[in-house]
């Protein structure tokens, strides 16, 4: 979750709840061990935050790269490609790692985002709905989400985790299963601002965004104390 920029919107709330916290080569291991037993990955997607500026990320990406080849998954790096410490990572990235970059602009970064603190419990309608366990099409896109915290649904459900507080990653991949996801997308998704998707009018309904703000506000007092995978 560490990144060099502080977008507004950052649906890891990079910027608005920093953190030193980050995957450690054990848990990458430990990770990769487990996916050989329990799940077949079609594409691993190296995210953060912002990767590259990951202290350890050229070991990273060798142990990935050994995984990878026994595998067979394709892979992809994502960067904001932006500012000097991201392009020496850059510049020390593995050439058989492809990436994309959305170059972002450290000035207006993050202006055309999706507003992700927009948290559905405090908008009345849908909070009155009440089933938040079918998620956002996150879940399809985006595939499971893995970090120091452990295994969501998506890799925004950590996000919004690791500054609530539930501590609810699962620790192997073990546990997943559809009722597990539909548990964590059931807690997590009622304070995320992309399952507005299912509601494309959601702006003009009544509401007060009071979780998010609540949230962070606590978060800069005494951030959560997760378990770690």
């Amino acid at each position: 979750y560490q990144c060099n920029l502080a977008c507004r919107e950052c649906n890891r709330v990079c910027g608005q709840a920093k953190t030193s916290d980050m995957v450690t080569i054990d848990q990458l291991e430990r990770f990769l061990d487990e996916s050989l037993k329990y799940h077949k990955w079609e594409r691993i997607i190296v995210a953060g935050g912002e990767p590259t500026i990951h202290p350890h990320f050229v070991e990273l990406m060798d142990i990935l790269k050994k995984f990878v080849d026994h595998v067979g998954c394709s892979t992809l790096l994502l960067t904001n490609g932006c500012g000097p410490e991201v392009q020496a990572g850059l510049a020390k990235k593995p050439k058989w790692l492809p990436y994309s970059s959305s170059k972002k602009d450290p000035i207006t970064a993050g202006e055309k985002f999706q507003k992700f603190t927009a948290a559905p419990i405090d908008i009345i309608p849908i909070a009155q709905a009440g089933n938040y366990s079918f998620g956002c099409s996150n879940a399809t896109n985006c595939g499971l989400g893995f970090g120091c915290y452990g295994i969501y649904v998506c890799p925004c459900a950590g996000a919004i985790d690791r500054v609530f507080g539930f501590d609810i990653g699962l620790k192997s991949l073990r546990e997943v299963s559809e009722d597990s996801m539909r548990w964590q997308m059931d807690k997590l998704c009622r304070f995320c601002g992309h399952f507005l998707r299912n509601y494309p009018s959601w702006q003009n309904y009544p509401m007060e965004l009071v979780s998010w703000k609540n949230a962070l506000d606590s978060y800069q007092k005494s951030s959560p104390g997760l378990s770690r995978y």
